[in-house]
């Protein structure tokens, strides 16, 4: 691979199709990586059926009782190039009509994936607020919920290394608390031993 692909490789685009899903009747759009975007626009143009779109590829969850546009009786949504947590690009696709839904992942090597547990498991999508966020961090339990969220996001490499770390942190603690018990017992025997 040459620098340009390795360049392309790390920095794609996703593209999101819409086809009669809600209020997008034929949309696309393309999205740069490490870029924020903000949606912009007049009441009931379509702002928030792109963040529930996103929302429902990534939980393989329906979003409300019909997707399709008013009049129309089939229609799709489709993400290519959506990052999972195991940081691999994935194709997916949500597909409805006549009274169903179907989602479709299709990883790197093109293998189809149709078990909307595996395709959760792809995503890992965990739904809160910024506000929520930082209001976790206001107590010890929202601190490990915390925690947890950003373990559940980790690659599985990722999270062998993390728990190493927390092994070796408890192995530096423990060996911490027993040189402060020994020199206690020293500092003990010491003043036990003074000559007066």
């Amino acid at each position: 691979m040459n620098k340009e692909e390795s360049k392309n490789e790390k920095f794609c685009e996703l593209k999101l199709k819409f086809h009669n899903y809600k209020k997008l009747k034929d949309n696309s759009f393309s999205l740069k990586d490490s870029y924020i975007y903000f949606i912009e626009g007049s009441n009931a143009t379509g702002k928030t059926t792109i963040k529930d779109a996103l929302k429902s590829l990534q939980t393989a969850t329906s979003i409300g009782p019909q997707p399709c546009t008013i009049g129309e009786k089939e229609g799709f949504v489709e993400a290519i190039n959506l990052v999972g947590a195991d940081g691999k690009r994935y194709i997916i696709k949500y597909t409805f009509g006549y009274g169903k839904s179907k989602f479709i992942a299709i990883n790197e090597d093109n293998k189809k994936i149709s078990s909307v547990n595996e395709i959760r498991n792809i995503f890992r999508f965990t739904n809160f607020t910024a506000d929520e966020f930082m209001n976790m961090s206001l107590s010890a339990k929202g601190r490990e919920d915390i925690k947890k969220i950003f373990y559940s996001i980790l690659t599985d490499e990722s999270a062998k290394e993390y728990n190493l770390s927390l092994l070796k942190e408890k192995q530096y603690y423990d060996l911490r608390t027993q040189a402060n018990l020994k020199l206690q017992s020293l500092k003990q025997s010491a003043n036990n031993n003074l000559l007066t």
